[in-house]
């Protein structure tokens, strides 16, 4: 796991030991790699081993000096594959695409070469390309991440029509996942489908273990967005009971900004201030309430001066 993954826990409160012990795992399986290429350095599996944990540890040049060595010794689609990823982060498109072709002419049924090559095709223009690779993810892996890329080029190749039937579709096939149900919200939104947004919100909001307070604001802002501000302002009060309620049971930084970015939309600055200065104390590094902290600020200067 890269170290970059590791910060984001620790930031996020997700932090346990588990990512510390994966972290320690690969340092200490790339010396064990080092010391068998040593006494075998024609091995093409350790050489590909070593390649992909040192791609996933940032550390492309060396990744690719490994994968390349494994394509010179004949390492045929996996070598290739590897390769092919190292050069995509390298910025060598063409020479990326040419060694995904061909790795995946043989092992077809690899996701991360499909969503390699679509991010690829996609930067070169070709989006109808890219959105047949994504198809097939989907229909290979459910993740919520590829529906949404594949959501993402719909809309740039064909418009938004399609991007909401592939969005409706990807929220049957990862069992309603709430990144892929709010995407299909905000797109219901920018196509004027405010039948279809309520009867999304209902739903969701009816599952046992609701995202509540994301759908509350969510919905305020769609609302104040078509003028109806007492009932965006209705949605966001419904939204602060919930957030002082999860606040009550959980006194944590990520609960302390949820609430403050609500009470800063109904206009109570100085409550949600005192929230955001608590929270900073807890993880001062955390850059989103220092940002929303620092927008009070100005907000309250500018106020001060008429």
């Amino acid at each position: 796991m890269a170290r970059s993954v590791l910060l984001l826990l620790l930031v996020s409160g997700l932090f346990t030991d588990v990512p510390l012990a994966r972290a320690h795992d690969v340092d200490a399986r790339l010396e064990g790699l080092a010391r068998e290429l040593h006494q075998q350095p024609s091995d093409i599996g350790l050489l590909l081993e070593r390649a992909a944990l040192l791609r996933m540890e940032d550390q492309t040049a060396r990744a690719f000096a490994d994968a390349d060595a494994a394509v010179q010794l004949g390492g045929a689609a996996r070598a290739l594959g590897e390769r092919g990823l190292c050069l995509e982060r390298l910025g060598h498109r063409q020479r990326a695409l040419n060694d995904l072709d061909a790795a995946l002419e043989a092992m077809p049924a690899r996701t991360d070469w499909l969503l390699a090559r679509a991010r690829l095709r996609q930067s070169e223009g070709n989006l109808l390309g890219a959105s047949r690779d994504l198809e097939r993810v989907t229909r290979l892996d459910a993740d919520a991440d590829v529906w949404l890329l594949r959501a993402s080029v719909a809309r740039l190749a064909e418009g938004s029509p399609s991007a909401l039937s592939v969005l409706r579709e990807g929220l049957a096939a990862t069992r309603g996942a709430e990144a892929v149900a709010l995407e299909l919200a905000r797109s219901l939104v920018q196509g004027a489908a405010w039948l279809e947004l309520e009867r999304l919100a209902a739903e969701r909001l009816s599952l046992p273990g609701a995202e509540e307070l994301s759908w509350r604001m969510f919905l305020a802002d769609a609302k104040a967005g078509l003028g109806a501000a007492q009932d965006a302002k209705a949605e966001r009060r419904r939204a602060l009971v919930v957030a002082h309620e999860r606040l009550a049971s959980q006194r944590t930084a990520i609960a302390l900004v949820d609430c403050a970015r609500v009470l800063d939309s109904l206009g109570q600055r100085a409550k949600a201030r005192a929230m955001l200065l608590e929270a900073l104390e807890a993880v001062p590094s955390w850059a989103e309430p220092r940002a929303l902290l620092d927008r009070i600020d100005a907000a309250g200067r500018r106020k001060g001066r008429r």
